[in-house]
C-alpha cells in the first residue's frame, strides 16, 4: 500500500510538470503571435 501511494505522489508530481510545461508553452506561442501579428 505504501508503494502505492509513493507510485501516486511521482505520477501525480510528473503530471503536473507535464501540465505546466505545456501551458507555459502554449502561453510562450501565443506572446510571439502576440508580437508578430
Amino acid at each position: 500500500m505504501k508503494e502505492l501511494i509513493k507510485f501516486l505522489k511521482w505520477f501525480g508530481l510528473g503530471v503536473g510538470v507535464i501540465l505546466f510545461v505545456i501551458g507555459f508553452l502554449m502561453g510562450v506561442c501565443a506572446l510571439i503571435g502576440a508580437l508578430f501579428y
